[in-house]
């Protein structure tokens, strides 16, 4: 998607409106993506980590349960001060 050459020099909001509304209809084939994270979740142990309080709270005894299950971290819709393995957004306005 590009912006139209006229509209590079003034900022037209009903137009980037339009182009981010295009932007999400766009239809992705992520297949291959879901078969490659298929192969990397199979018979792992998984944390999944909400965004809230509770995680900076808890966060050694979560780090200890990471660590003894040998897990994969995954992080939904948010992005914490530790890192994570993945990072899952449902609504691309949020990353």
């Amino acid at each position: 998607m590009q912006i139209d050459d006229s509209k590079k020099a003034a900022y037209d909001e009903t137009y980037l409106h339009k182009l981010y509304r295009n932007f999400l209809k766009r239809t992705i084939n992520d297949s291959l993506d879901m078969e490659e994270l298929l192969k990397v979740f199979k018979d792992k142990n998984v944390v999944v980590l909400a965004p809230g309080r509770s995680v900076k709270a808890n966060w050694d005894e979560i780090a200890k349960v990471v660590a003894e299950k040998k897990a994969i971290t995954i992080s939904a819709n948010f992005f914490y001060e530790v890192t994570t393995d993945y990072a899952f957004f449902q609504q691309p306005k949020t990353f």
